[in-house]
């Protein structure tokens, strides 16, 4: 396993752990976020999983801005915040190169998608 550190520059000075399953992934599987330099118990986790399929995503609300340089698209999100538990699902259609198109995000108030075209030149 592998962890990586991101200080964040704040009214507070926060910083998150980036743990990933083995030495050569580049999709973190789970994120410690501490709102304070010496908290030793994280504040939040949060567990992802991924797809096999190309990434195209870096765009915020979408979990890859935790880890822009993921290589695989999030699929399943379980955020533990001061013991709660949300659950998002994520699916995907693919066009014929591997790319998303449609993204289909479940989450426990409800569903949203969001639609990708693709202008290559």
């Amino acid at each position: 396993m592998r962890t990586a550190l991101r200080l964040k520059e704040s009214f507070s000075e926060n910083r998150e752990t980036f743990s990933y399953p083995n030495t050569s992934s580049k999709n973190p599987s789970v994120i410690n976020y501490y709102i304070n330099l010496l908290n030793t118990v994280p504040n939040s986790v949060v567990e992802l999983t991924y797809d096999n399929k190309k990434h195209i995503d870096h765009s915020p609300f979408l979990y890859n801005e935790f880890c822009p340089f993921s290589t695989n698209n999030v699929v399943s999100v379980k955020t533990s915040l001061m013991g709660a538990t949300h659950n998002r699902t994520i699916t995907y259609k693919y066009n014929s190169e591997g790319y998303p198109i449609l993204r289909t995000t479940t989450v426990v108030n409800g569903t949203f998608s969001t639609k990708y075209v693709y202008n290559c030149r």
